[in-house]
């Protein structure tokens, strides 16, 4: 039997794989999917109180639970052929490689522009947000003040700024679309709106809609005088 070979009948191992990983794998994917479904669809009125404290504090776990499981999976799949690891190995470089692929990825999601012909409109709010993906992100960023913020309310608020991003980045929008769904942006958030704490976020989406307001109304002219 080779030492990277599970030993027959060792419970929580088959064929080559440790069944409890894959099993909170799936319960965290379930996780992130209702954590996402249930932010999206609950009524602003019902995002507060103890009850929703407690569910933002669970959800928060998601992501932690997440990297845990990839630190155990990394270490099931390195150990197991540990001598390809040691050096610059083309395993190695497979790893390098799918690392920055992921970066990339990231960063291509938060992309301040929809189009590279319109990078030279992106806002500075749109290229900080850019500047603040994953493990580069400082809580600071925007302001000092979001730091000292309640957990929710820095949440909410972050989230406002980010649908505002993607509301401005969405294709084929006319001025008037545009408006209906920022009226429908600002009743979601009318909580985080209200509170002079949030104040940082606000004047930033502020900033964000405006410019982008801007620039469809001077399409909208420009597309009269032709």
């Amino acid at each position: 039997m080779s030492a990277s070979s599970p030993p027959p009948g060792l419970p929580g191992v088959h064929a080559r794989r440790v069944i409890f990983i894959d099993l909170a794998r799936a319960l965290a994917a379930v996780f992130m999917v209702y954590g996402h479904a249930i932010d999206a669809l609950l009524a602003p009125s019902y995002k507060t109180g103890l009850w929703h404290d407690a569910w933002q504090f669970q959800r928060g776990l998601t992501s932690a639970l997440f990297l845990m499981l990839s630190g155990f999976a990394f270490s099931v799949a390195t150990s197991r052929h540990w001598a390809s690891h040691t050096g610059t190995s083309p395993a190695w470089w497979r790893r390098v490689r799918r690392f920055a692929s992921f970066v990339l990825l990231g960063y291509l999601l938060h992309f301040p522009a929809g189009r590279l012909s319109e990078v030279k409109y992106a806002a500075e709010p749109q290229w900080r947000s850019f500047y603040a993906v994953g493990v580069f992100f400082q809580k600071d960023l925007f302001a000092e003040s979001w730091g000292a913020m309640a957990e929710t309310l820095r949440v909410r608020s972050y989230r406002m700024y980010c649908s505002a991003k993607k509301l401005t980045a969405a294709p084929g929008l006319t001025l008037a679309e545009f408006r209906v769904e920022e009226r429908r942006l600002r009743r979601d958030y009318a909580d985080v709106l209200a509170r002079a704490e949030a104040s940082p976020h606000a004047d930033l989406m502020e900033q964000v809609l405006s410019a982008a307001k801007a620039k469809l109304g001077s399409a909208r002219r420009q597309k009269r005088t032709e």
